[in-house]
């Protein structure tokens, strides 16, 4: 029978699994030609998630330095997503945060110069010193179109969980009680475990 000091850090680590922290930025989403992500300024914890979606027109997601807005520097580039007018893409994209370090990034498509208009953001912007936000959004005004990377790095395209633009509260609170749900069975299933073993 394994040591209970293995199966305890087993369910600590199933644990941490449950309550990981998954947040959302949206990209458009207050109707078409919004160029705008939202929130576009966010802390997400060490071993969290972010977790992109997608709304019109033909957004997507590049990674920067401070100094060089609207240039990638070839750490994160999501591709690009197209929904259809009214709806939001059938894919996401997500970022493992593994790092305090800040994520500058901004959105690519040239099509109305997104970046040039405003369509940046930050994970974990810096607490002190000039690095900000408006500064950098500031900058991006007078930013030089650069060339987009190859194909998607940084990150993974999965299925999004609904289609709709916006979902109601009745949906959100549906959502919220699933994943309540999720994390209750797996605390009962590891809890069980651990009495079937100590029983033993």
């Amino acid at each position: 029978m394994p040591p209970i000091s293995r199966l305890l850090a087993g369910a600590g680590s199933l644990a941490c699994l449950a309550y990981a922290e998954i947040q959302i930025i949206k990209a458009g989403g207050n109707g078409d030609h919004d160029l705008e992500f939202h929130p576009n300024n966010i802390v997400a914890a060490v071993g969290s998630q972010v977790r992109f979606e997608w709304y019109p027109t033909n957004h997507s997601l590049a990674s920067s330095t401070y100094d060089d807005v609207c240039e990638p520097d070839g750490k994160i580039f999501s591709g690009y997503f197209d929904p259809a007018s009214g709806t939001m893409d059938k894919q996401t994209f997500v970022i493992n945060i593994t790092s305090t370090e800040p994520i500058w990034y901004y959105c690519t498509q040239e099509y109305y110069t997104h970046c040039e208009n405003g369509m940046v953001g930050v994970i974990n912007p810096p607490t002190t010193g000039p690095q900000t936000l408006a500064a950098y959004k500031s900058a991006s005004a007078a930013a030089k179109k650069i060339g987009d990377l190859p194909a998607a790095i940084g990150g993974t395209t999965v299925e999004a969980t609904s289609s709709a633009m916006a979902p109601s509260a009745s949906q959100s609170a549906m959502s919220s009680a699933g994943a309540s749900g999720v994390v209750l069975t797996l605390q009962v299933l590891v809890l069980s475990a651990l009495a079937m073993f100590v029983l033993l």
